[in-house]
Parts: C-alpha cells; sequence; structure tokens
C-alpha cells in the first residue's frame, strides 16, 4: 500500500480546496492510503472531520515559515509517505524542499495561471484611449494584441 500526503495552506473554500478534497478522496482506500495536513480550522479542516478523517493541521500564516516545513517532514517521516500531492505555489516550495530533505517525490497541483507567473492586467492610455497591457515580469508591458500576435514557437 502506497501512502500519498495531500497538502494544502488555504482554508478554502473555493476550486483548489473542493479539488484537494475530491482527490484526498479518489486516492484513499485500495492500493492508496491518503494522508493530509491542512491549516487548522478552515473549510478544508472541517471537510475533513466531517467525512471523518482524522488530518494532520498546521499555522500557515505569515512569511517563510521553517515551522511549517518541520511539520510536512515529520508528517512524511511518521506515516511513512512514499508520495507528497501539494496544491498551489505556497505549499508546492515547502513539499519540494521537504522532498529533497527526506527524498520523497512531489507532485505540484497548479489550479491555473496565478501559480506559474505573474500577471496582471493593467490599463494604459494612450492617445486619448484605454488601450488593454498585461504586465508579466518576464516581459515588461506590452499591449495584449502584440503579445498573442507573436509566437514563441518554432517558425515552420
Amino acid at each position: 500500500m502506497k501512502t500519498i500526503l495531500h497538502l494544502i495552506e488555504t482554508k478554502g473554500p473555493g476550486g483548489a480546496e473542493t479539488v484537494f478534497i475530491n482527490l484526498f478522496e479518489a486516492f484513499d482506500g485500495g492500493d492508496f492510503r491518503s494522508v493530509a495536513l491542512v491549516a487548522h480550522g478552515g473549510w478544508v479542516h472541517h471537510a475533513l472531520e466531517r467525512a471523518g478523517v482524522s488530518a494532520h493541521t498546521c499555522d500557515a500564516k505569515g512569511s517563510f515559515r521553517f515551522g511549517y516545513l518541520r511539520k510536512i517532514v515529520r508528517v512524511v517521516r511518521r506515516e511513512q509517505v512514499d508520495l507528497i500531492e501539494a496544491h498551489l505555489s505556497g505549499a508546492s516550495l515547502y513539499a519540494s524542499l521537504a522532498g529533497m530533505i527526506t527524498g520523497t517525490p512531489v507532485v505540484s497541483v497548479f489550479h491555473g495561471s496565478v501559480d506559474i507567473i505573474s500577471v496582471r492586467p493593467v490599463a494604459c492610455s494612450e492617445g486619448g484611449r484605454h488601450q488593454p497591457w498585461q504586465r508579466s515580469d518576464r516581459r515588461g508591458i506590452e499591449p495584449l494584441e502584440e503579445r498573442s500576435a507573436r509566437s514563441d514557437g518554432p517558425s515552420s
């Protein structure tokens, strides 16, 4: 039997938290045993309790939290976890570090572009008219039309 640690920092409710619960339930039973580490007292924690699951909890507030990382490592070792499944970028960072420390493989589940790149729309006035622009940490500011017209792939 393989043990999977499901990890999420957010308290929910929301789409990522619902997917978290669904995956936890889907992988609990048969060849798998699901273990959860969630933020204490949130919607996810209460949903697991209602389902009869005793989840590990940890405070997930603040900037970089060594205590949170220590808790993940402790749970991985105590529960003899074979795979860490982390939802959203924050939990994925801590899961990756815990995976490196314990030698445990990690799967990161991203729930949209907010987890991958810092992109936010901004409005700029050009020649008396507003144009939609997009700010990206990687490429600066450029009109959306130019960005979507340009191909980043190989030309044929």
